[in-house]
């Protein structure tokens, strides 16, 4: 009989240490230690003196009614209720899953771990491989079975915290606030960082997101295959919740990699935003590819793909518009037309590019050369419908004052049309 323990109180079989008098009050099985008023009281089975052997139990009514093998249970009520086959528990904090009974066996639970103050304390079944949840409050308050939880790690305070659907499997979720307002079925998502992933009421499943960083895909509640990876920014020292897709709440298939990239994306799909704030002005917007240091600032469209840092950088374009080169597309580009633009800017932002390629995908001509500009505004582009179709234009240029190697020089000056040939012939193509 252990120390301390009256007479008529306990059911032990061997090797048992409780205390205080209150501990293991009608507890079967052997090699416990049970610290605590209640700690331990009616674990095990009669039926089966054996079923709850190896238990570690401190704290006021810790692994009550508990009926498991192997289980560590630390805190005030902490894991309370544990089935028969839920051998190797791990749980530490007060009311830490501390429902009781659990309603559903839950064989294959076994190993699972709970760490927190509230951590897991409503859940009442686990079926299907263990959990690990690390956190004050995290998945605090799921409201009945968790049906299909393969997998999950759950680690942060208020991580899940009002989550109450039945399946929440293959995720990984790290970071204060991680998924605290989902509630809908929640399956192979990757979360890491404060507040991401936070989300709201859900109304239909999200899966196959990343999530990486403060505030990444923050407001998303109905949504897959997104992946967000990035910082948020500091103003005076605060920081402001500008996170990778942060204002993403319904869309799917969208990449958004670096601070503050498609900050203001809402319900558009299938981007990919690379850069530090790329894409800034998209909304609704869909099939855009924005690469380079704010790539995009001027766009607000669909179904364009913008190369280079500043590249699209002019305000007021929207739709069909390759722009490759640093500060491609910076101006002079016509609003709502569908534009091709190989271009560089040296000179950095606010300064006029250099071209070397200018087209019309809606009249398939071309321009070569770098344009004159008046005002900062590129002029004899004139390749539009009314003029030309399928046609390339040479912007006049200066004649070559050497010998081409290996082939000729094709080149426009005054509006007349010359070749310069290998020997150094020059021939008059065209007139004016």
């Amino acid at each position: 009989m252990p120390y301390g323990v009256p007479p008529g109180l306990r059911t032990f079989t061997t090797e048992n240490t409780a205390g205080p008098a209150s501990a293991g009050a009608n507890a079967f099985g052997s090699r416990n230690t049970l610290l605590g008023f209640r700690a331990g009281e009616d674990i095990g089975d009669p039926a089966a003196p054996n079923a709850s052997d190896d238990v570690v139990a401190i704290g006021v009514e810790a692994a009550e009614n508990l009926k498991a093998d192997s289980a560590i249970a630390i805190g005030r009520r902490a894991a309370r209720g544990i089935p028969a086959g839920m051998d190797r528990v791990l749980v530490i904090g007060n009311n830490a899953m501390s429902f009781s009974p659990f309603v559903t066996p839950a064989a294959d639970g076994a190993g699972t771990m709970v760490i927190g103050h509230n951590a897991a304390q409503n859940l009442d079944a686990l079926l299907l491989l263990p959990i690990m949840v690390i956190g004050n409050d995290a998945l605090a308050n799921v409201d009945g079975d968790l049906a299909n939880a393969h997998g999950l790690t759950a680690i942060g305070n208020s991580v899940l915290n009002v989550f109450s659907a039945a399946t929440l499997s293959r995720n990984t979720l790290i970071g204060h606030g991680v998924c605290e307002s989902l509630s809908a079925v929640v399956n192979q998502n990757t979360a890491i960082g404060y507040h991401a992933m936070r989300g709201g009421p859900a109304t239909s499943n999200i899966q196959n997101n990343v999530a990486i960083g403060p505030g990444a895909l923050q407001a998303l509640t109905i949504g897959t295959d997104n992946v967000a990876i990035g910082g948020a920014s500091v103003t005076g020292g605060t920081l402001i919740f500008d996170g990778p897709l942060d204002s993403v709440t319904s869309g799917v298939q969208n990449i958004g990699i670096g601070s503050q990239v498609g900050i203001g994306l809402t319900t558009g799909s299938q981007n990919t935003l690379v850069g530090v704030s790329a894409g800034q002005l998209l909304t609704s917007h869909s099939d855009n590819v924005f690469i380079g240091r704010r790539a995009g600032d001027g766009i607000a469209g669909s179904r364009n793909t913008v190369l280079g840092h500043f590249g699209g950088d002019q305000t007021g374009l929207t739709n069909d518009y390759v722009l490759i080169g640093a500060g491609a597309g910076f101006s002079g580009l016509p609003v709502n037309a569908d534009n091709f633009l190989v271009e560089n800017n040296p000179g950095g932002p606010g300064t006029f590019p250099q071209t070397l390629l200018y087209g019309r995908f809606d009249t398939g001509s071309i321009v070569i050369g770098t344009a004159n500009n008046v005002g900062g505004v590129p002029i004899n582009r004139d390749v539009d419908a009314a003029t030309m179709t399928n046609g390339v234009k040479i912007l006049d240029g200066v004649a070559p004052t050497a010998n081409p190697t290996g082939g000729g020089f094709l080149y426009v000056t005054a509006g007349a049309l010359n070749y310069r040939g290998s020997a150094g012939t020059v021939t008059a193509i065209a007139p004016a």
